[in-house]
């Protein structure tokens, strides 16, 4: 936790498990006399971003309104709950069962390294999905099938008719 050479007004706390979370804090702008000499007065605030003063590389000391004090805040509040930014479209499920048959195109490497330059580098292997279907962290279709550890992407997997 940084030290700081004013007493905050404020805190809001960074949540923990969210990626992109912050710790939020506001300070009086006239907390220290050096503020005041830069256009700090009781009715305006510096605001600390994970333990950082936000500043400009042109302006030291920055000051914010009341209005943009309750923005902030609103924000914060808003990225705890997940609500803020792009809403994901909704994506449709692939119509893949669990244990439905399918073709899965399995890179291969042998000892040297090297990828087996005869097919391509992948080996079809007959074999069937262990799960339905499921995104990842980076929405990207995956499930996983007999023979691999790892959830396997669905641009690997191709049904098999028979």
């Amino acid at each position: 936790m940084p030290d700081f050479d004013a007493t905050p007004c404020a805190v809001f706390p960074k949540q923990a498990g969210k990626n992109r979370a912050f710790t939020l804090r506001f300070f009086p702008g006239n907390s220290r006399e050096t503020w005041t000499k830069h256009g700090g007065t009781r009715d305006n605030f510096r605001v600390a971003i994970n333990g950082q003063y936000y500043r400009t590389s042109e302006r030291k000391f920055i000051f914010f309104s009341r209005e943009s004090v309750e923005w902030m805040i609103q924000q914060h509040a808003l990225a705890l709950l997940g609500l803020l930014g792009p809403w994901p479209e909704t994506a449709t499920t692939p119509d893949l069962p669990r244990g439905a048959k399918v073709w899965w195109f399995k890179a291969e490497k042998d000892g040297s390294g090297v990828m087996d330059c005869d097919t391509g580098g992948e080996t079809m292997i007959e074999t069937f999905t262990r799960t339905e279907p499921f995104q990842d962290e980076h929405n990207e279709w995956k499930a996983y099938v007999m023979g691999s550890r790892a959830p396997v992407s669905l641009t690997q997997i191709r049904p098999r008719t028979q």
